[in-house]
C-alpha cells in the first residue's frame, strides 16, 4: 500500500509518495527529521513539487550525456539538459527539473550511513527543484535580531558558525545553519 504526505518549505509545497508504507514510514520520517517538517494536510492539492522514492537501486544506465557537476567521496551530482542525477552508493535520485519530478532509489544500505549523508541526499534533491520557485541555497547562517537580519555566508571553516554563536550571546536569533534558502 503506498503512502504520501505533503510539506511546505518557503511557501513551495511538495509531496513524498513511496510505493511501500513501512518504507515510506523511514523516507518520510527522515523528511521531518533531518529538515524539521510537519505533514501539511493544507497543502494536498496544490503541490509544486513531487517525489517518489523506491526501496531499492535500479538496474540503469546514466545517460551518456552527463557532465559532472560536483564529485565528493558520498555523492555525485550529474546534469544533461533539464535532468539532474544524485549518485551515492546506496542511493539514486533522478530529478526532472523542468517538471518539478523527483525520483528516488534508495538501497537498504542507505539507512544504514551516517544521518549526515542521508541529510545532504535528501536536501540536495529538494534543493535542485527549489530552483524553477526562485530558491537557492547559501551556505551560511542566518540571524535576525529586532527586524534586522544577516547572512553569513562563506566556505567551511572560515568562522561563520562562531560567529553566529558570538551574536546569539549577545542577543540574535538563529534562523538556520549551514544552508540558507
Amino acid at each position: 500500500m503506498s503512502c504520501t504526505k505533503s510539506y511546505s518549505i518557503a511557501h513551495v509545497d511538495f509531496s513524498v509518495t513511496c510505493k511501500d508504507e513501512t518504507f515510506g514510514k523511514k523516507v518520510m520520517g527522515a523528511f521531518e527529521r533531518h529538515f524539521f517538517l510537519k505533514n501539511n494536510a493544507s497543502a494536498a492539492d496544490c503541490h509544486h513539487l513531487n517525489l517518489d522514492f523506491y526501496a531499492n537501486l535500479p538496474p540503469c544506465d546514466l545517460p551518456g550525456d552527463v557532465r559532472t557537476l560536483f564529485d565528493s567521496p558520498h555523492l555525485r551530482v550529474l546534469r544533461n539538459g533539464t535532468s539532474c542525477y544524485l549518485v551515492g552508493e546506496a542511493s539514486l535520485f533522478h530529478l526532472e527539473l523542468d517538471k518539478g519530478l523527483g525520483t528516488g532509489y534508495l538501497d537498504s544500505t542507505f539507512w544504514d550511513g551516517p544521518p549526515k549523508y542521508q541529510q545532504e541526499s535528501l536536501m540536495l534533491s529538494l534543493l535542485w527543484l527549489f530552483h524553477r520557485h526562485g530558491l537557492f541555497a547559501v551556505h551560511g547562517n542566518a540571524l535576525v535580531k529586532k527586524r534586522v537580519a544577516v547572512l553569513i555566508a562563506g566556505d567551511s571553516g572560515c568562522g561563520k558558525s562562531t560567529t553566529a554563536l558570538g551574536l546569539i550571546h549577545q542577543g540574535w536569533h538563529y534562523l538556520s545553519d549551514d544552508i540558507t534558502l
